[in-house]
């Protein structure tokens, strides 16, 4: 991965950072991925990026070394990539103070996180995400995304059918969402074409698939349980409720709650 010429540092972070605006004290506790290029560029070893991607990068470190926690490999090849590009024993830059820190503190479990990367034949480590788009992605960075996907605690996946996303470990949890085809769900659905035009498809009666739920319940049973005002935000009982809402909210998609038998469609918008 490289760090964009002309944006602020990329520091990869299972957490949303706050803002660079925000005091240092601030700083949210997380775990957070740090990107070989974001320390060289806050030593001003890339000469072709911005002055405050320079010092959006000096920030972060900063930052990090006062409150933060940094994840690592515990077969230290991310270490081992940042000696081999630094100055570490001797270097001033910001980049040099950050692996020095970073060498101090990697047996210290409250400031370092250290995480095995099981390898894999093909895609380098098996918490690398599986998926064709990325077969070329360079080797060299591959370390620091199955890093940064092994720190997620917790994966939701929703989907219809089993897919290779759903295959990645997660730190403590992997849970599955089953869901119905639109054929299955009652009131039925509809699909949208490029040309705009909603076309409404019934329920298929037929055998149903154990606890697969409609996908739009899915969420709305999850919004039910964890908000207080759960069961008025997500009143929905079928999908016909779903389309009157859809007409009452967005003038754009009126007639949509008369799709009601095979056939029927509508060009939204006109």
């Amino acid at each position: 991965m490289s760090v964009p010429r002309s944006c602020a540092a990329k520091v990869h972070n299972c957490q949303m950072m706050p803002p660079l605006t925000f005091p240092a004290a601030s700083l949210t506790p997380a775990t957070y991925v740090v990107d070989t290029n974001v320390i060289l560029v806050a030593n001003g070893q890339h000469p072709d990026v911005s002055s405050a991607c320079v010092t959006a990068c000096q920030d972060w470190l900063q930052r990090i070394m006062a409150e933060g926690r940094v994840a690592l490999d515990d077969a230290y090849a991310i270490v081992g990539e940042y000696q081999h590009k630094t100055h570490a024993s001797d270097g001033q830059g910001v980049g040099d103070a950050f692996v020095r820190w970073v060498l101090q503190h990697v047996d210290d479990a409250a400031r370092c996180d250290l995480v095995t990367l099981s390898p894999d034949a093909l895609r380098g480590f098996l918490s690398f995400p599986v998926d064709e788009g990325l077969a070329h992605f360079d080797d060299a960075d591959r370390k620091f995304v199955a890093e940064a996907l092994a720190q997620v605690p917790v994966r939701i996946h929703q989907d219809i059918l089993l897919n290779s996303s759903m295959l990645l470990d997660a730190a403590q949890a992997v849970l599955l969402l089953p869901g119905q085809t639109r054929y299955e769900q009652q009131s039925g659905g509809t699909t949208t074409s490029t040309e705009r035009r909603i076309r409404f498809t019934p329920e298929i009666p037929g055998h149903r698939v154990g606890e697969a739920l409609p996908e739009w319940q899915i969420p709305t049973v999850i919004g039910r349980r964890s908000m207080p005002n759960g069961a008025l935000l997500f009143s929905f009982t079928d999908t016909q409720a779903i389309r009157e809402e859809m007409a009452h909210v967005m003038p754009i998609y009126k007639g949509v709650e008369n799709l009601k038998a095979e056939g029927d469609h509508l060009q939204w918008g006109g």
